[in-house]
């Protein structure tokens, strides 16, 4: 287990919902030692872990706990909810715009995915929406949201057709809000970057999507399977340096008997996810004690690379923020994440060419 200190140990035993007999035990032993419950609160806070800690305090008893600590949380978890509330708001909306212009999309993470995960909205936090849309319908589905009052910001310009073709090769997203009360929301023709995962597995996934039904929503998402492959790229994308993105993994390999893992053992092979794959098990069983699926035990067996990655992300998860860019550690990460000449030339061009893509670099057209 990593050096971790005792209040970000607590913190990270408390993340799990609902909680094993044997997690409970631990937490009790925590307990028992001297804590920091200054740092505790800011701990939760800052890796998206509030809506189940608190839901696990309360199952254990709250008279364990501060009660300081207990209103901060809780004041926090109540901002959190009326968020989920209003991103929920926004995609009921949305659904109804793009539903009558005939524009299909698959929502990603925000309130969703805690529903997916815990049956409920509450338990994790979001700050945006995602939606993913076919590649042909983006620019329709681009001026429908302007046309309705989402500011686009990112990119904030107009694009030629050109600075569009550059900007597709590093970009998967345009980034909008809404003023009030500032939803913002992400519009994908790709679930990544194209260096980490090509179109066409970006469509195959879409397109095996199934439908969620929620209290006054039905919207289509990812499967089971191919969600929780998108959530392995989606954490590595951040060096896992959240603990939000590694108990996203978690909740999914603990709905074992729901997924189909020769599928998910397919996915991860077509995207060349295997050493992403790897990190993010071991993370999980040295934080949580979780055991690797039996169809993924092959992952065990992955190049030494894996160490490396390791290492960093169980430090990221020690920092204060979550992005820690001057540390050249974290681009050495992002080159080391997917094998292949192909991938590393195409994340090394990114990062000479992103700051020239950038929404502060790209430059107005001219009249």
């Amino acid at each position: 287990m990593p050096q971790f200190s005792p209040s970000l140990s607590l913190a990270l035993a408390l993340a799990p919902y609902p909680l094993l007999l044997p997690e409970k035990e631990h937490v009790q032993s925590l307990l028992r030692q001297q804590q920091n419950w200054k740092e505790f609160p800011f701990l939760v806070k800052r890796h998206g872990i509030a809506g189940t800690v608190l839901a696990n305090i309360s199952d254990l008893g709250e008279e364990k706990f501060p009660q300081a600590v207990l209103q901060n949380l809780k004041h926090f978890q109540y901002q959190s909810s009326l968020r989920n509330m209003q991103l929920l708001g926004t995609l009921g909306q949305l659904q109804k715009l793009f539903s009558a212009h005939q524009i299909e999309f698959l929502a990603l993470k925000g309130p969703l995915l805690s529903h997916f995960l815990y049956s409920t909205f509450n338990l994790r936090t979001s700050v945006d929406l995602d939606l993913l849309v076919a590649p042909a319908e983006f620019p329709r589905a681009d001026a429908l949201l302007r046309e309705n009052g989402y500011l686009r910001y990112e990119p904030s310009v107009e694009l030629s057709p050109r600075q569009a073709r550059i900007h597709a090769q590093y970009r998967h997203h345009y980034a909008y809000r809404t003023s009030p009360p500032g939803i913002s929301v992400e519009l994908h023709w790709n679930l990544a970057e194209p260096y980490y995962l090509n179109a066409t597995l970006s469509q195959n996934w879409a397109q095996r999507g199934v439908m969620l039904q929620i209290p006054g929503l039905q919207c289509k998402t990812l499967s089971g399977e191919d969600l929780l492959v998108y959530s392995l790229l989606h954490g590595a994308k951040h060096r896992w340096s959240s603990a939000k993105l590694l108990l996203d993994v978690l909740a999914l390999l603990r709905r074992s008997d729901d997924l189909n893992w020769e599928q998910v053992r397919a996915s991860i092979h077509q995207a060349r996810m295997e050493r992403i794959a790897a990190q993010a098990l071991a993370l999980i069983k040295t934080i949580w004690g979780q055991e690797t699926p039996p169809a993924l035990q092959f992952l065990a067996r992955v190049e030494r690379n894996v160490e490396f990655l390791m290492r960093f992300s169980l430090e990221a998860l020690t920092w204060r923020a979550t992005e820690n860019r001057r540390d050249p550690r974290w681009f050495i990460y992002g080159f080391l994440i997917k094998p292949g000449l192909a991938y590393q030339v195409h994340y090394l061009s990114k990062l000479l060419v992103a700051p020239l893509v950038s929404p502060q670099k790209i430059r107005p057209l001219q009249p």
